[in-house]
């Protein structure tokens, strides 16, 4: 069984994710493509922004979006994380929804960088003027709200609390959506680099095993320096128990 967790600032934050993992895997099976009968479960973890570096997961792969997908690389060398995209489509939805909403007003685009880069270009195609900032931390979405609103933005499309923000100063804020491909696409990803980890996991299991029966004593570093290999032979020749 391999375990994907879907890690987001609120429940229900990625549209109908649950239906769309169990759409998604039968389509999967009825390609003929169930990647050797291995099973995959998908759990939702709900974690506010400045709390992700405190967050401990049990998992096989993290699916995340924007600036939690970031911090969580940040404070996470072990397990595989996966961004979900936010595609020009995703965009073009939201800001056509701003819109409807707020008619063409200026509307403030707040996200990372692997979010939002080149959205100033879909201004001609819905006739909206257009505005893009970069968010790298959560403790500069006020920052940032504050002065989308002195360059005379009157809505926000972003994340969760950075939206919170700007409605609390009366801007209008519209969450970006993640739209079913987007999903789609990230689940497929998750899945390749959970199995390509899982495989490569057994491997270093077997040489281990290989390792640990051999007469000599084998070590081995890693590019900074950190022992990577020290097999039981090692230990026995060095005097070393495994716990130290």
């Amino acid at each position: 069984m391999i375990k994907i967790k879907l890690v987001v600032p609120r429940k229900g934050y990625i549209t109908d994710a649950f239906e769309r993992f169990e759409e998604f895997n039968k389509l999967e099976e009825s390609e003929n493509n169930d990647n050797g009968s291995v099973k995959f479960v998908l759990e939702e973890v709900v974690e506010d922004a400045d709390k992700i570096g405190k967050l401990k997961l049990d998992a096989d792969v993290i699916i995340s979006r924007g600036l939690i997908t970031k911090l969580l690389k940040e404070c996470n060398e072990f397990i595989p994380i996966v961004d979900i995209p936010v595609q020009g489509i995703d965009l073009i939805r939201s800001l056509y929804d701003c819109k409807a909403r707020f008619g063409s007003k200026k509307v403030a685009v707040i996200g990372a960088l692997n979010m939002i880069y080149g959205v100033e270009n879909l201004s001609d195609i819905v006739d909206l003027p257009i505005q893009s900032y970069i968010l790298n931390d959560i403790e500069s979405s006020v920052s940032l709200v504050d002065l989308a609103a002195r360059d005379g933005c009157e809505v926000v499309l972003s994340g969760l609390s950075t939206c919170k923000y700007a409605e609390e100063i009366g801007l209008g804020a519209i969450l970006v959506d993640t739209g079913k491909e987007s999903f789609r696409q990230a689940l497929i990803e998750a899945k390749r680099v959970a199995l390509v980890s899982r495989r490569e996991q057994e491997k270093t299991k077997r040489y281990q095993t290989i390792l640990n029966y051999a007469y000599e004593g084998v070590i081995a570093t890693d590019l900074k320096g950190q022992i990577s290999v020290f097999n039981t032979a090692a230990q026995e020749i060095l005097s070393i128990s495994r716990g130290a």
